[in-house]
Parts: C-alpha cells; structure tokens; sequence
C-alpha cells in the first residue's frame, strides 16, 4: 500500500487570535492577546469600564459593552 500525502494547502487553518488595544490614560496601547487582557483584568490595571478596541470595530467600546471582552471578565475567580 502506499503512503498517501497530504498537500500542505490541504491542511486546517487556525483562525488568528483577535488582537485587542486598549485606551490607557486617553491613549491606545497594544495590540494585546486575550491572554494579556485576562491578566490585566485579574491585576486590576483594567476594568468593566475600560474603553477597547479590535479589528472590525467601527468605535472603541467599554468592555462592559463588548461581549467577547466581556466573557473574559466573567471567568476571572471572584475576589476574596
């Protein structure tokens, strides 16, 4: 039996990671990944009110009003 190949074109595209920016003190800083959010949101240097923005957005938005953003929020453990 032979080997079959698969050509390299035929294999599964990952989708890219959203890359985020953030208002800081009035001015955009990044891009960061969703990974970098969870954290600065779980270090508290940003919160619910935090103004971001990605790719395809037509403004910047809180992140209380942005739903993909949003869900990182709400799987951060609870404070203490």
């Amino acid at each position: 039996m032979q080997t079959m190949q698969i050509p390299a074109t035929a294999m599964p595209v990952q989708p890219k990671e959203t890359e985020w920016y953030i208002a800081v003190n009035g001015k955009a800083s990044g891009p960061f990944t969703e990974n970098v959010i969870k954290k600065l949101l779980l270090e508290k240097r940003i919160t619910k009110e935090t103004l971001v923005w990605c790719a395809g957005m037509s403004e910047w938005q809180k992140i209380e009003c942005t739903p993909s953003v949003l869900k990182l929020f709400l799987q951060l453990p609870p404070s203490l």
